[in-house]
């Protein structure tokens, strides 16, 4: 980048030093303003387990630039920081001006969304064996079809206009019409029988998908073979967006419990998007970035949830020695209860 333009970044996007232990982003807090790691380590945190660090080039509290301003992390500066602060309208001025940074802050906010959960899911996965929601009866079928791996079936194409679908999904809503109308030239809507494997875990990542119509559902089959349910796909939701950012393969199956309607891009395609700076890119990124976060959300709802129940275990389990120690130092003092001989 040229310093000309460099300095342009500067004059909006002003750079900050803060001590160990700030706290950057406050869980629940609201906020309009992302920062990029500079120098430095910030570590996020869900009640106050430490779920992942960051280094130098990620990003912090980048779903308020995608339009999200309540904050879903906690996260603190674990070393002295030098962060530069873009604020939603300082970002929203660079892409207007076509400035190469805009497109990069984007790539960056991708990519730590993208690693942040994948350090979320891997506490979850280390605590399916509490709380975790079994199979219903009805859903049954669609399990022993996951294990026995029944899934590429082949899925005809049906006549949608990705551009129409899309301007009826929350996440692309607020996007222009050549938008929307290059991001769905991209697209090609698919319609799967229920039990269809969408892909697979452990499967590398062949596209992104809309879900239109139906109902997906995403699970994980752990070491013993059994599979767990993780939660359901909202329709007009984008999935499958974290393994291809990531590089790696898909951390869970997708499957449908019903006949589903989606709209899916190809992995190359994606990628071709997401590195170029045109408005569209800007648009795919963005939607990306909410997509992400809306998993993040619910990934990070369910960490609090296995964390309330293991503390809570801790303290039902302590809770009785602590009284049980307490009435034995007294009654060797001399102290006894009422009501006690």
């Amino acid at each position: 980048m040229e310093s000309s333009d460099m300095d342009r970044v500067v004059a909006l996007c002003p750079i900050l030093d803060v001590a160990w232990g700030t706290p950057l982003t406050r869980a629940e807090g609201l906020g309009n303003q992302m920062a990029v790691l500079l120098e430095g380590e910030a570590v996020v945190e869900v009640d106050g387990l430490d779920v992942c660090s960051l280094g130098e080039e990620s990003t912090v509290g980048e779903l308020a630039v995608a339009g999200d301003h309540l904050r879903p992390l906690t996260v603190r500066a674990n070393a002295p920081c030098r962060l530069m602060v873009v604020s939603e309208d300082a970002l929203a001025t660079l892409r207007e001006e076509g400035h190469p940074f805009a497109a990069e802050v984007e790539r960056l906010a991708l990519v730590t969304l993208a690693r942040v959960l994948l350090a979320l899911d891997r506490q979850l996965l280390q605590r399916h064996d509490l709380a975790t929601p079994e199979w219903p009866a009805e859903r049954r079928p669609l399990r022993e079809r996951l294990v026995a791996l029944v899934g590429g079936a082949w899925a005809p194409s049906v006549e949608l206009d990705p551009q129409e679908v899309l301007t009826q999904c929350e996440l692309f809503e607020d996007l222009g019409e050549e938008t929307l109308s290059v991001l769905g030239e991209q697209m090609t809507a698919l319609r799967y029988a229920a039990g269809h494997v969408v892909f697979m875990q452990g499967q590398l990542s062949g596209g992104v998908y809309v879900l239109v119509q139906g109902a997906v559902d995403a699970a994980v089959t752990t070491i013993d073979g059994e599979v767990k349910l993780l939660g359901s796909v909202g329709r007009g939701e984008l999935f499958g967006v974290t393994s291809l950012v990531q590089g790696r393969p898909h951390a869970a199956s997708c499957v449908t419990r019903e006949a589903t309607t989606v709209l899916t891009m190809e992995a190359d395609a994606w990628r071709r998007l997401v590195a170029s700076d045109s408005e569209a890119s800007d648009g795919l990124r963005i939607a990306s970035m909410r997509a992400l976060g809306r998993v993040l959300v619910r990934a990070r709802s369910a960490l609090h949830h296995h964390l309330v129940v293991e503390r809570q275990l801790v303290v039902d389990e302590v809770a009785p020695l602590r009284a049980q120690g307490a009435v034995d130092v007294a009654k060797e003092l001399g102290h006894v209860a009422y009501g006690e001989e």
